[in-house]
């Protein structure tokens, strides 16, 4: 047998051994990922779900498409909106079928990443490493147990799907509508628009400038309609922003150690040391894709840096995969020096095994305190839904008491009745207590004691 017959068998028997690695990592992922999504099939809907959905209802489909053109409206976020309302028309407040869509989502969420990874690091064991990190984060866990935060779920989605799309070279108008889809899901993807400038700048060959500068004219105009607008998310109190170093540092400082499980970030200086050191490694490992994930990680967090009231864990989810991907690029960068394949899949796994290990140990805990959150919405949709007859149209129903303090018995009994011609009043709502005379103009009053519905009056 010849040498060269030799090293073809060789080369066969690693590519098959490595198929094989593959093929396992594929089903731990898939596994780690049904973990997490199994319990999450448990999940009703929480008190921001009835609000969210309702006020799509509200507006109406038609005014929602329309909110995805219109960036000086009022509009709140309609990529969300139209996932609301496809749902609603399609399973009313059946739960599950909620649950479901939203997981879907998820699952592409880790695949889009481990496809971007791909690209990027061309390891298989970087990938997978990516897709792992991607799947779930302790700080995170009502990103599959609420339905409310599908806004970060499909910005997530959107902005890896457009970045798989520039990636790959594929349609431009593709990437685009990826994008413009991304942003009406949460403002925090605007940052992708710089993503997609930095990658063309560093990595791209030959550069491509018309992508890059469509979107970030696009950026341009949606931050202006969302920060001065009539109706502007940014003058809400809790996205009011403070331009200035010492807030950028106070809100990444809480961010790095959500990411990271650590409480390490406890003054500026270790941010500015961490970031320092970070961009030291990118040089010594001479990677352009390495320095492209250090400004994806770098910017990640940016459109929330100034906000007065800092984000919480789910609202990091964007910034998860920008972690994912650096860390993934960083393992292929070193493992060029590793002399066998299958050393990559055993650092991969040294990486990813302490981290899933966290992310399990935290999760049931902060999984128990987000269903025990869900159960006052359900209930007060079951026991309006066993009220056994709904108002009459055009009827007058008034809520002398409720669980919530906001208006979420209101939309949950529009949403169930589904005739806009009922005008529905919650008492605690009123400028003035109802009288009893203005009590005798309502056709149905209902109440809440100590949590149950009860019926003062139906005709």
């Amino acid at each position: 047998m010849s040498g060269f017959q030799v090293q073809s068998e060789s080369q066969a028997a690693t590519g098959a051994g490595s198929r094989a690695v593959s093929r396992v990592a594929a089903l731990v992922i898939c596994a780690y990922f049904l973990y997490f999504a199994a319990g999450a099939l448990r999940a009703r809907f929480a008190a921001d779900d009835m609000m969210n959905l309702g006020q799509a209802y509200e507006r109406g489909a038609p005014r929602v498409l329309f909110d995805t053109i219109a960036v000086w409206s009022d509009a709140y976020r309609p990529t969300g909106g139209l996932f609301y309302l496809l749902m609603y028309y399609a399973f009313g407040l059946n739960p599950m079928p909620y649950r479901i869509a939203l997981l879907a989502i998820i699952a592409g969420n880790v695949y889009l990443t481990w496809r971007i990874a791909l690209r990027i690091t061309a390891s298989e064991a970087a990938a997978a490493l990516a897709a792992t990190l991607a799947c779930a984060h302790a700080n995170m866990v009502a990103i599959y147990h609420q339905t409310s935060f599908v806004y970060d779920v499909l910005a997530y989605f959107f902005l890896a799907l457009m970045l798989v799309l520039h990636i790959e070279g594929r349609s431009r108008a593709g990437v685009v509508l990826a994008y413009f889809a991304a942003i009406n899901a949460k403002e925090i993807a605007m940052i992708g628009a710089l993503w997609v400038f930095a990658y063309d700048v560093l990595i791209a060959r030959p550069r491509r400038w018309f992508v890059p500068i469509v979107l970030l004219a696009m950026t341009l105009v949606y931050a202006a309609g969302r920060l001065f607008g009539p109706g502007a998310l940014g003058q809400l109190q809790p996205y009011r922003m403070e331009l200035n170093l010492h807030r950028f540092a106070v809100n990444n400082r809480l961010y790095l150690n959500d990411l990271l499980y650590v409480s390490y970030f406890d003054n500026s200086r270790k941010l500015l040391l961490f970031w320092a050191a970070l961009a030291l490694l990118c040089g010594l490992l001479r990677s352009r894709e390495l320095w492209w994930c250090w400004f994806m990680a770098l910017t990640a967090t940016l459109p929330i840096s100034f906000t007065i009231v800092p984000r919480a864990g789910p609202g990091l989810y964007l910034a998860l995969l920008a972690w994912a991907l650096w860390i993934a690029m960083l393992l292929a960068a070193i493992a060029r020096w590793l002399p066998r394949p299958g050393w990559r899949w055993f650092a991969a796994a040294l990486i990813a095994a302490p981290v899933a290990a966290q992310t399990i140990s935290l999760w049931g805990n902060r999984t128990q305190r987000v269903l025990d959150e869900q159960r006052k919405t359900w209930s007060v949709i079951t026991q309006l839904r066993d009220l056994g007859s709904r108002p009459e149209p055009h009827s007058r129903v008034i809520f002398l008491s409720n669980p919530f303090e906001d208006w979420d018995t209101y939309f949950a009994a529009r949403l169930l009745w589904r005739d806009r011609s009922i005008d529905i009043q919650l008492a605690n709502k009123l400028d003035v207590p109802p009288s009893a005379a203005d009590l005798d103009r309502f056709d149905w009053i209902l109440t809440f004691e100590n949590g149950n519905i009860r019926t003062v009056r139906r005709r």
